[in-house]
């Protein structure tokens, strides 16, 4: 199952634009470092509709049952935000054009909550695309 949520999540970030095509094994490999992975077999199944949800719980669940981390709320939220980081781009990567739009749509990819509320996202941009 932990390579069905592998390929299922890299497909998810390049169908999203969150991770290049071009960079779809780097991602995998980052993934399968996070979860003490020497090997992978990637599923010859095609995915669509990717389930953001889904997907992640079932990789959380990997991670407990492995005892890489506890079973809580705070250490499921802390190894969920390390699974989402290897999809993002780098910071070098984004352009400071346009940021706010991008921001907003890296965050909504990425299943951040509120991602409408801009009172509380605006004034936070400047800590991750300073001018």
């Amino acid at each position: 199952m932990l390579y069905e949520n592998i390929k299922k999540l890299v497909q998810y970030g390049i169908e999203t634009g969150l991770t290049p095509a071009c960079e779809k094994n780097y991602t995998t490999n980052l993934l399968l470092d996070l979860f003490k992975e020497d090997d992978y077999v990637e599923p010859e199944e095609e995915y669509t509709d990717i389930d953001l949800e889904e997907v992640l719980k079932g990789l959380l669940d990997e991670a407990v049952s492995r005892g890489i981390i506890e079973d809580s709320v705070v250490y499921r939220d802390l190894f969920d935000t390390k699974i989402m980081n290897c999809l993002m781009p780098r910071p070098a990567q984004l352009p400071l054009s346009n940021t706010p739009p991008q921001f907003y749509r890296l965050l909504s990819a990425c299943d951040f909550p509120d991602v409408s509320d801009t009172e509380i996202l605006l004034p936070h941009c400047h800590l991750l695309f300073p001018l």
